[in-house]
């Protein structure tokens, strides 16, 4: 169901007469715009993709625009798509990677403007952001490739200046909501075994951990925690899988060895290896690591992950509307 309700666009359009004595017919006309973002979320595919568009939601918010988000089922079909859609769309944002082409084609036929966000099918649109190719060539009007687009939300740049130092050996292990390799458990013990004690932070829709890690001299066990953020900064060192959790470990500043799930997360994880912006991808990068490389990791890593990427991503959208806008400041 259509994510934003009739008395949300009441009040937008309310909010715009009333304020008829003090703003402009430009910025009463940018109120009644509406931006609607669609995502993908899954065991498999986890939360990375409701993470970021939750965020870009609230950013465009910001940014005096009307913004509607819904999650859909991977892979969506068109019809599905075109059910969902306001008459007052203007502009989509496609954050489904696995979307079929028939779905981008049906918003062509609408005459709206298309964004997507990692996709990498067939139909011609407007403009494709992605943070790495996977090896496929993009099919838009305007392309942004590059880990500068990587979409870091406020509340971790935030957290990031909040002076929080991390407790000596330990380890914060988070694999995705799912887990869908079971790695966190064996993980975990072989943390213990190199002597650092572990927050292990499990997704919805992880399995249970076994008896193997009940002894809470060494483990605490959480489940989808509110502060995960915070988690992170309070760790010496994350071990996550490919993912959105990775980029924002990196922008924390934290040494992170990645644990992918899917060969795109192993991809992402690679390249930033390849930036000597992590410590390495897979069980074999878990052992010691000299405190002199986990320094200049961590410091290759703030630099490649600059948390930038989410207005970079706003900015485009905003510029694809073709008129300006006043950027507010976020309570996030």
């Amino acid at each position: 169901m259509w994510s934003t309700p009739k008395s949300t666009l009441l009040r937008i359009t309310t909010s715009a007469i009333l304020g008829l004595y003090d703003e402009s017919i430009q910025s009463i006309y940018r109120k009644l715009v509406m931006i609607q973002i669609f995502y993908a979320a899954s065991k498999t595919l986890g939360r990375g993709h409701e993470i970021r568009c939750y965020g870009l939601c609230s950013t465009l918010e910001c940014k005096n625009l009307a913004v509607s988000i819904t999650q859909v089922s991977p892979p969506a079909t068109a019809d599905e798509i075109q059910r969902l859609l306001s008459p007052t769309t203007r502009l989509v944002v496609v954050d489904i990677p696995n979307a079929e082409d028939s779905v981008i084609e049906a918003l062509k036929r609408s005459n709206l403007l298309i964004v997507t966000l990692d996709w990498f099918g067939n139909a011609f649109h407007d403009i494709s952001i992605a943070v790495i190719s996977h090896g496929k060539t993009a099919t838009a009007k305007e392309q942004y490739l590059g880990l500068e687009y990587s979409i870091i939300r406020k509340r971790v740049t935030i957290c990031r200046k909040s002076g929080i130092n991390p407790d000596p050996e330990t380890a914060l292990v988070v694999i995705g909501s799912g887990d869908v390799k079971n790695k966190s458990e064996s993980v975990s013990l072989k943390l213990r075994d190199l002597g650092y004690r572990i927050t292990l932070a499990l997704g919805p829709n992880a399995a249970d951990p076994g008896p193997s890690l009940s002894n809470t001299r060494y483990f605490r066990i959480l489940r989808s925690p509110a502060d995960l953020p915070e988690l992170m900064l309070q760790s010496d060192l994350v071990v996550t899988n490919g993912g959105t959790c990775m980029l924002e470990a990196m922008h924390l500043g934290k040494p992170v060895i990645a644990v992918p799930q899917s060969l795109e997360e192993n991809s992402l994880a690679q390249l930033c290896w390849s930036y000597h912006a992590i410590l390495g991808v897979g069980d074999t990068a878990i052992i010691r690591h000299d405190r002199r490389v986990l320094r200049t990791t961590s410091i290759q890593a703030e630099r490649l992950i600059d948390g930038l990427g989410l207005d970079r991503v706003a900015d485009i959208i905003c510029n694809a509307l073709r008129f300006p806008y006043e950027e507010r400041k976020s309570d996030e």
